[in-house]
């Protein structure tokens, strides 16, 4: 602990960048008996402001869940992440002008991830990017990986995204604190530049004079990629550590497992090159040759202690409820790291993560194989218990013990027998509220306030999210390949048919409705039953289920030819989009 606080101290005291403190937080770091103390102080590092890292090297903190870095060569800028909406990125800009009116040269995105990549045009006037004024680098495989996050699964993931980052909650004590690896997760304008120079394993370049070596490092994602600077002894290590903060080696919110045996192999990569300054896209840097030593190999370690000693406990037997019992916390020496506090990861979702990792599923009990619907089960175990009103009054009585974990799980069967009984809502609700003000956890904690606002049936305040700007840069046979995930196959039992879909860039793909599969060909078939004629975005709206086809021939937004009997019978067989803030999260 001494040591990090001569870091912090060293950091602070000379490297911030004259007149850039701003007193706001998006953070709330007021103390509170309803926020854990660790969680508060966590919050106070977030105000808004310019560090000035080393000469010539600024990161933004506190202005976006991630930070952005901005790095002076001899003719030119690099910036490297460029946050998560338009709206914060020209916030950012607009200090770093203060600094310097030097132009761009080059965007990084050091991953896929929206926080990374969706406000490029905040920094650079996007017509840059396409004339090659300015280069933007990223990893070979970020568009693919991005296609896959941003479309087949936007729906849940965005509306669990929602819960986890405390978007229908309001800031302050009794709500959102931060996101655990910054201060809040913004909404708002977005717009994806898609990379003009793309990296493999290792690209070398000179940028505006600077030499910098680019890494691919897959950890918390598949296509990170880290920075080195030799002539500054500066290592940008993405979100191979993820902020201030125990990783999330799998995330709540839903995504691909991150391998944690690969995390390590990538972070042991990075611990190779001899780095002074460590910097993060999410926390503070790390100053001293020896303190991003011990950072880097503390981080690994923890990473592979959880995996090493999950994967013992599978060897002798254990299930996944009864490993995060013996391991629930890191080992002292590294628990105590201020680097590794669970603000955003947990070793207890870790261990979980982990088993389903190696043994998928199954916990080797065959009960477990082709259990009662849970209906079924849920109704057995409400009679088995005396009945509603005698679970009603275990769990009352449970409540005023303050054993809140119990009478979680015990109303949880009465509302799967009736999701309208609002007695046991009501009690759900009251003991995740205590359950979220004990938590250092973000995710956890604004999942429990969120889940209750969802039991109390307090409707979630509409989001300013434009994801379709994100979308908008998908190639337009991604688009269309994500309309098979929302066919009715019931309604297309008997269906067979070809549609046609032809773009003013004279791409022509089809999709095939068979019987309830959706082919996509990306070659015209020599027969189709009718054509769509459209640009990219109202073709986007149409795929994505929030415009109909009639809606859109009424705008003059596209035409359809051919069969019109079949046109129709072929797009009523796709689910229309439910609003995010309308798909149940908790509530099953």
């Amino acid at each position: 602990m001494k040591k990090f606080k001569a870091v912090v101290g060293c950091l602070l005291a000379s490297s911030v960048y004259a007149g850039s403190v701003s007193a706001e937080n998006l953070a709330y770091d007021k103390p509170s008996k309803t926020v854990h103390p660790k969680l508060t102080a966590h919050s106070q590092t977030m105000e808004q402001r310019v560090d000035k890292i080393a000469e010539g090297v600024y990161k933004a903190i506190g202005y976006d869940i991630a930070n952005s870095v901005m790095i002076e060569g001899k003719d030119g800028v690099i910036i490297v992440d460029v946050l998560s909406t338009v709206g914060s990125a020209k916030q950012v800009m607009s200090e770093f002008r203060k600094i310097t009116d030097a132009p761009v040269k080059a965007l990084v995105y050091t991953h896929h991830h929206g926080d990374h990549i969706n406000g490029g045009p905040g920094f650079i006037n996007p017509e840059d990017a396409t004339n090659g004024k300015v280069r933007i680098f990223a990893h070979k495989d970020l568009t693919k990986n991005l296609s896959q996050q941003a479309g087949m699964l936007v729906p849940i993931t965005a509306s669990r995204a929602f819960f986890m980052y405390g978007n229908y909650l309001d800031k302050g004590p009794e709500g959102v604190v931060n996101t655990g690896i910054g201060p809040a997760l913004l909404t708002g304008e977005t717009r994806f530049l898609p990379p003009t120079d793309l990296v493999d394993d290792r690209r070398v370049e000179t940028i505006a004079g600077i030499e910098v070596e680019m890494v691919h490092v897959p950890s918390e994602a598949k296509d990170e990629i880290a920075l080195w600077f030799p002539e500054k002894k500066i290592l940008h290590t993405a979100e191979v550590l993820q902020g201030e903060s125990f990783p999330n080696i799998y995330t709540i919110r839903g995504d691909v497992m991150r391998d944690p045996v690969e995390w390590v192999r990538s972070i042991d990569q990075l611990r190779q090159y001899p780095a002074e300054i460590l910097v993060r896209s999410h926390g503070r840097a790390i100053v001293g040759k020896e303190n991003v030593a011990s950072t880097l190999t503390a981080y690994r370690d923890a990473i592979q202690y959880v995996h090493d000693q999950t994967v013992r406990y599978i060897n002798k037997g254990y299930t996944p409820d009864e490993i995060v019992t013996v391991i629930d916390q890191l080992p002292p020496h590294l628990r105590d790291n201020p680097d590794l506090q669970e603000f955003y990861g947990t070793v207890k979702h870790s261990v979980r993560a982990i088993y389903n990792q190696y043994l998928g599923w199954f916990n080797g009990d065959p009960s477990t194989l082709d259990p009662l619907p849970p209906q079924e089960r849920a109704k057995r175990y409400v009679e088995a218990m005396g009945g509603r009103d005698a679970v009603l009054k275990n769990a009352e009585k449970a409540l005023s013990d303050d054993d809140f974990r119990w009478v979680a799980e015990v109303t949880s069967y009465l509302i799967t027998l009736d999701k309208e009984d609002m007695e046991a809502r009501q009690l759900k609700a009251k003991a995740f509220r205590p359950l979220a003000f004990d938590q250092i956890n973000v995710n956890w904690r604004n999942f429990y306030l969120s889940s209750a606002l969802e039991m109390e049936g307090k409707a979630p305040r509409p989001l300013n999210t434009r994801a379709s700007g994100v979308m908008a840069a998908m190639p337009a046979s991604v688009v269309l390949q994500h309309m098979a995930v929302r066919v009715d196959p019931v309604k297309t039992a008997e269906l067979e048919i070809v549609g046609a879909f032809e773009l003013p860039s004279g791409e022509k793909y089809a999709l095939e409705l068979r019987r309830g599969i959706v082919q996509f060909h990306n070659k015209l078939p020599e027969k189709v039953d009718f054509t769509v004629k459209a640009a990219k975005r109202p073709l986007l709206g149409l795929t994505l289920g929030m415009r109909t086809v009639d809606q859109l021939v009424a705008l003059k937004a596209l035409s359809v030819s051919g069969d019109q009997k079949a046109a129709s019978q072929f797009f009523a067989g796709f689910d229309q989009a439910i609003p995010w803030d309308q798909i149940p999260v908790s509530l099953h």
